[in-house]
């Protein structure tokens, strides 16, 4: 028997095929999961957004012209959904305002996790009071180089030598550092 393309199957469903479907969605199940999963990291979440982008598509499926392939449009509705989920998380995590990791450390790399901060925090505390000025404010505000300028009252290329010395600084650190 001869495989249907994608094409085929759409216009069999349309005609109220309901096993055209079915095989669609089997063609593209464990892809498009795989997908998604690999973009969240959460096994139920990634269901979610594999149930949300399939009814979209049943809803949608009347209107679907065939410009480009339906692999192609299948997987960017996937990628909007994924994105649209990835971009409220992070906002709900800044509106927490703390850091919510999304899958669990082991404690190898917990113990690692915890030598990478505290060399950080070194490497930081040993930085000239400019360096580490510009550096903490960039990385812990949402302020651009122009308005740290404007705040430090210096030339916006005083406060980019600033932080690229500070980044060459704590490179050196990291470079020596025995991990």
């Amino acid at each position: 028997m001869k495989v249907k393309s994608d094409a085929e199957l759409i216009k069999n469903y349309k005609l109220g095929d309901e096993e055209s479907f079915e095989k669609l969605l089997c063609k593209y199940k464990g892809p498009l999961f795989n997908y998604i999963l690999k973009m969240i990291g959460n096994k139920t979440i990634s269901e979610d957004i594999f149930q949300d982008v399939w009814l979209n598509i049943i809803k949608s499926l009347h209107r679907y012209k065939e410009r480009n392939k339906f692999s192609a449009y299948l997987f960017k509705l996937a990628h909007s959904r994924t994105i649209d989920h990835l971009r409220k998380q992070k906002h709900e995590i800044q509106v927490a305002r703390g850091f919510i990791p999304r899958y669990s450390l082991s404690p190898h790399e917990a113990i690692y996790k915890k030598e990478l901060i505290s060399i950080l925090n070194n490497a930081v505390s040993k930085l000239s009071l400019k360096e580490k000025e510009v550096f903490l404010l960039r990385q812990h505000t949402e302020m651009t180089f122009k308005e740290i300028a404007l705040m430090l009252k210096c030339p916006l290329n005083t406060v980019l030598g600033r932080m690229h010395n500070a980044i060459l600084n704590l490179r050196k650190t990291f470079k020596n550092a025995e991990l």
